[in-house]
């Protein structure tokens, strides 16, 4: 079961005030995306490198385990945070885990300060707190309207939709199931 946030034009006048909302106020992708714009990232695909960075959170390639495509951490020494995503992943798969470790950055930097996130889960049961961060990030790649509104484009394919959003085919498959059904 996926969850599907309201629907919502990140790239249009936001509804939700002109008030410029700081880093700790970011509760949602749709904050995230109001964030993002009132920050002057508002172009297709988001572009998570200057996001993160005005979020102050740093963010460093490394290569990692197979298994390992990415965590967040609370720096010891600075209190800082910071993503590190695995090198030797597909560009897209970074950017999907630069999302999901801005979802538990959003969604859950107050229950833990550290998140280390497999590729391939080894049981069955995925914790709910990777089930949220996998729905913040794709709500912040791929935001309803916008994807929906893709869809309506000329020539519109499961590719080209992968392509305009910077993501994989395959989350661009998951998502437009979760759209429509």
């Amino acid at each position: 079961m996926a969850v599907i946030f309201g629907s919502w034009n990140p790239l249009a006048d936001s509804e939700m005030g002109s008030a410029f909302l700081s880093a700790e106020e970011i509760s949602s992708a749709e904050e995230m995306w109001k964030f993002a714009k009132d920050s002057g990232i508002n172009e297709l695909p988001i572009d998570l490198e200057k996001l993160v960075k005005k979020l102050g959170i740093r963010l460093k390639e490394e290569s990692l385990d197979d298994e390992i495509s990415g965590e967040l951490y609370r720096d010891q020494k600075d209190g800082n945070w910071v993503i590190v995503v695995n090198s030797n992943q597909t560009e897209a798969r970074k950017r999907f885990t630069i999302a999901h470790e801005l979802g538990h950055y959003v969604l859950h930097r107050n229950e833990s300060d550290v998140f280390e996130d497999e590729i391939f889960f080894r049981s069955d049961e995925k914790d709910l707190s990777e089930y949220q961060a996998d729905n913040f990030a794709a709500e912040l790649l791929m935001p309803k309207e916008l994807f929906t509104g893709a869809l309506n484009e000329k020539g519109c394919t499961i590719e080209t939709l992968a392509k305009k959003f910077g993501v994989s085919y395959v989350a661009t498959r998951i998502r437009l199931s979760n759209i429509i059904p």
